[in-house]
């Protein structure tokens, strides 16, 4: 059979109605996103309860949804976290954190302790298959180069991946860049990438879709060209080698400040 699967980081800016759009059009099979917001306030505008529009608008019978923190500083305090969409019946869902836990975040800036995680769901296709999703949401930082934290929870996914003849698929916003740059705003020559070492420990497991396709995986329009992360490839999938590519797009609607991609495999 064949799984129409998209990732993207939804964010929680003013694209919300373009976005339910694009979703809606694309009718993917299972859905990883980033940055859903959940609120208790009920006349918050429905882009703060993002996980409940989500819900009512685009009708997936089945989901999974990891709270990374409760954002106190947003005009309605809401939580922030992961989500996965299914038409599949989801048999079991993980919460895995990297470096740091749930808190009440009340600070504006200092993202770096933003905790973040990872989202596992074991999905029971038609066929009795068991398909593995990975949704992560990346340790942030000022630039997407290797650090201890970011190679720490490199290290965290790979130990909580399964064993290597089990369907997978790993994708979200890792807040790491695919190569490195060689300097702030450059853009890498893809003829000759340099490979961040985190990305490199990835790509010795797991087939990278998009590899050295792209020089960014921004929406531009809402990123500011004089930063590293303004050419940042840092929105990655990658799939188990035993699933078959059919189909990629790494589409360049604007329906968030991060682009959306979308894969077709066969299982």
């Amino acid at each position: 059979m064949n799984i129409k699967y998209l990732n993207l980081n939804i964010w929680m800016g003013n694209l919300l109605k373009p976005a339910l759009e694009f979703l809606k059009e694309q009718d993917a099979d299972i859905v990883s996103l980033q940055e859903v917001l959940d609120t208790e306030y009920l006349n918050a505008p429905a882009r703060f309860r993002l996980k409940e529009t989500l819900l009512k608008e685009l009708g997936y019978k089945y989901y999974a949804y990891f709270p990374l923190v409760k954002e106190m500083t947003l005009e309605y305090p809401a939580f922030f976290g992961n989500m996965v969409l299914s038409k599949f019946p989801i048999q079991a869902s993980k919460e895995i954190w990297f470096d740091r836990s749930f808190v009440e975040w009340n600070k504006n800036g200092g993202y770096e302790e933003f905790p973040r995680g990872m989202l596992q769901v074991s999905i029971q296709l038609p066929s009795n298959k068991i398909l593995q999703i990975f949704n992560v949401h990346g340790i942030w930082g000022t630039h997407g180069r290797d650090t201890e934290r970011r190679l720490e929870m490199v290290r965290t996914i790979l130990n909580n991946l399964p064993p290597e003849n089990e369907l997978t698929v790993l994708s979200g916003d890792f807040n790491l860049n695919e190569n490195i740059y060689p300097e702030v705003g450059g853009k890498p020559d893809l003829k000759k990438p340099q490979r961040t070492k985190s990305v490199a420990l990835l790509e010795e497991r797991l087939v990278n879709v998009f590899r050295d396709e792209r020089v960014t995986s921004f929406n531009m329009n809402y990123k500011d060209k004089a930063t590293t992360y303004a050419c940042a490839v840092v929105d990655l999938v990658f799939i188990s080698p035993d699933l078959k590519l059919l189909l990629k797009n790494h589409s360049q609607k604007e329906v968030s400040d991060h682009t959306p991609q979308v894969v077709e495999i066969e299982i």
